[in-house]
């Protein structure tokens, strides 16, 4: 009888032990859970590639586009051009004011061999005199300047005819087309020799500006006094001045008519076609990288303390072609936003987390938007 009262005693005991060991028995595993998942972590990535848009400064029409859709393009290669007629007779009319003022600046200078027999002031003559030659020169490179721009373009329109002549298989539908590459090719040559002797005579220009001003600027700080300068030379340095700012930004707009990829990649939307007129940055077609550098994830809310800058992080493909390679975090995100919707665990409850960037390692090769596994070393 006692015996039986002992076991039931110590049974009674186990009975109320038991529970408070499986509490803490759950205790120990969920500290371990815990911080298993702060020590290791698994994620899904998506490769990320640069895109841009190429878009016009200026509203023009398209006089041809010269990729399609899903081409492969190189960096600075030629995509389109705008039409430059308009901006030539810009150029054509700015040469021909040229043109007047340097007649007109003729005049002033006989004028002034005429008087300057007469003057007593050796001041004044030697001033006019320098003036006149600053004059001269800055006009002579103004219309070297505007004799250059538009060749640069013809030549840049015919190395892409020659080229789309060739690509274009026109070389074998007719006897003649060889001929015609020829004269294309001629052409080229010719332009490209006139466009380099306009500019050896345009660094000759400069350098002959840049000592007139040096010798303008000595006299100017040395003479005595400074006289007043005639009134019609004054008009027609302004006039100068002006033409000098109008050909400066006639070639700035004529180069921006030559659209050109900024990098290697592919032609990922095209929304304009030859002969459509544009407008200043409206898109004309987008260009992305078909190597991406970059893989985006997300971590989520209760595991923001799991990465950090420079973590050594494994990748894994899985598949056909399995890659797995090392690579490291290069930025986290500073706050929460929603994932991407191929992220979520469930397509209809929008999923948060903390953004971060992982560097694609050269030996892995990834296409855009693909799945990357992640997880931590």
């Amino acid at each position: 009888m006692a015996l039986d009262f002992e076991q039931n005693k110590t049974g009674r005991i186990y009975l109320h032990i038991l529970p408070i060991l499986i509490w803490f028995v759950a205790i120990a595993g969920v500290v371990a859970l815990f911080k298993h998942r702060a020590e290791r972590f698994e994620v899904v990535g998506i490769a990320q590639s640069h895109t841009t848009q190429i878009a016009s400064i200026q509203t023009g029409r398209l006089r041809s586009v010269n990729v399609e859709l899903f081409d492969t393009v190189s960096k600075n290669q030629t995509v389109a051009v705008l039409d430059d007629t308009l901006l030539k007779a810009e150029i054509t009319t700015a040469r021909a004011e040229i043109k007047k003022l340097t007649a007109e600046l003729k005049v002033e200078e006989d004028k002034f061999e005429v008087e300057q027999i007469n003057l007593q002031n050796h001041i004044v003559a030697t001033y006019r005199r320098y003036t006149l030659d600053v004059e001269n020169y800055r006009l002579r490179k103004l219309e070297l300047i505007a004799a250059i721009e538009p060749d640069k373009i013809n030549l840049e329109n015919l190395k892409l005819a020659s080229k789309m002549f060739v690509m274009g298989g026109n070389l074998e539908l007719s006897d003649l087309a060889p001929l015609e590459l020829k004269q294309m090719e001629l052409q080229i040559e010719e332009l490209s020799k006139k466009i380099k002797e306009n500019q050896v005579v345009l660094a000759q220009a400069q350098n002959d500006l840049d000592m007139a001003q040096q010798r303008f600027e000595e006299f100017t700080n040395n003479k005595p006094e400074l006289p007043p300068i005639d009134n019609s030379l004054e008009i027609i340095t302004q006039q100068i001045n002006v033409q000098e700012k109008m050909i400066d930004q006639l070639s700035i707009q004529l180069a921006s008519l030559v659209l050109k990829s900024p990098f290697d990649g592919m032609v990922s939307q095209l929304n304009s076609r030859d002969g459509e007129t544009v407008l200043p940055g409206e898109p004309l077609m987008t260009i992305a990288e078909t190597h991406p550098s970059k893989i985006i994830a997300y971590v989520t809310e209760d595991s923001t303390e799991a990465v950090e800058e420079n973590m050594k992080v494994e990748l894994m493909i899985t598949g056909q072609q399995q890659q797995i390679a090392d690579s490291q975090v290069v930025q986290v995100g500073p706050a929460m936003e929603m994932m991407p919707e191929r992220l979520w665990r469930n397509p209809n409850i929008p999923q948060w987390g903390r953004p971060f960037l992982i560097t694609v390692p050269p030996a892995m090769t990834l296409t855009p938007g693909q799945m990357v596994g992640i997880r931590k070393l």
